[in-house]
């Protein structure tokens, strides 16, 4: 990968350092030459101790240092200038290991509305953590997050053209992106760190029921009120309708693409009572999860 020497904390410019970043990975994949880590699709969507999985493909960008990996059944290591793809419901632990006092590493994550970026970096004399998020509105999010479902899917199945294919799906994946980040204009914002604290551990345990406002405030070391309201403060939405937005839009998503029972997504989503999650799934589209998932199998056979 060409070198280059981003500033890695809370006063890069995350937009222009992803922008660089990705740019330099699109042409490798192009040339054959960028390094790309999937994991084996082997126990999805099983809880594990020390791990968490996501409702989405994640793809993580190393800077610096090492991302060390460890899934159900393998553990590898990301370096510098290479890329990891990581399936949906693939549990995962990390470990940071830094490289000459140093580490960094891009995350990009996708809701049903967002694709969300997020930079976590460390020093010497700091943890490594998430110091810089940004979120952008975009229609084909998901499309764009099947590209990378589609690249593990493709791997695992193997045959012919196997790599052509993922190359294929990466490179249009990261285009696509780069496509995004050209033209948004509204979501370049700075944040407090604590705001990107919050969206982090939002995305890496929704599915996680004792989530909600007094943990997160819990885990980021500041009192519930200040922190629901230093959350609207920037973003227009509170907290909790916040958590529950994205809960419902993973519910969407596995009533539509998961053959599971009802009871068993509200749990999947983070919902302990699924009283409660019809109950709020019905508020928000006027339809019972049993009625949503009808509809759309009658829409999509």
């Amino acid at each position: 990968m060409s070198k280059i020497a981003p500033i890695l904390d809370d006063t890069s410019d995350l937009p222009g350092l992803a922008r660089d970043v990705l740019g330099i990975h699109l042409k490798q994949i192009l040339a054959g030459t960028g390094v790309v880590k999937v994991p084996k699709l082997n126990g999805l969507m099983k809880t594990t101790p020390g791990m968490y999985f996501h409702f989405m493909p994640e793809l993580f960008v190393q800077l610096a240092g090492i991302n060390a990996f460890e899934c159900p059944h393998e553990r590898f290591n990301l370096y510098p200038g290479q890329l990891c793809v990581m399936p949906r419901g693939m549990p995962h632990g990390e470990t940071f290991k830094l490289v000459r006092g140093q580490f960094g590493m891009l995350v990009f994550m996708y809701t049903a509305r967002e694709l969300n970026l997020l930079l976590a970096a460390g020093t010497s004399d700091k943890h490594p953590r998430a110091v810089k998020s940004m979120n952008i509105h975009y229609p084909r999010v998901l499309r764009m997050a099947e590209y990378l479902e589609d690249i593990a899917q493709v791997l695992h199945a193997g045959g012919r053209n196997t790599r052509a294919i993922a190359r294929g799906l990466l490179s249009a994946h990261l285009a696509e992106i780069l496509n995004i980040m050209a033209t948004d204009s509204g979501a370049h914002r700075d944040e407090p760190y604590k705001i990107t604290q919050v969206k982090q551990m939002m995305f890496s345990r929704l599915s996680d029921p004792e989530l909600g406002v007094r943990k997160l405030a819990e885990w980021v070391e500041c009192a519930p009120d200040y922190l629901s309201y230093l959350f609207h403060k920037w973003t227009g939405r509170t907290l909790a309708d916040t958590i529950n937005r994205y809960r419902l839009s993973q519910a969407q998503y596995l009533l539509q693409n998961s053959s599971r029972n009802i009871k068993e997504i509200a749990a999947a989503a983070g919902f302990a009572d699924p009283d409660y999650f019809g109950r709020l799934f019905h508020n928000a589209t006027g339809q019972t999860p049993t009625a949503y998932r009808r509809k759309i199998s009658a829409t999509f056979p």
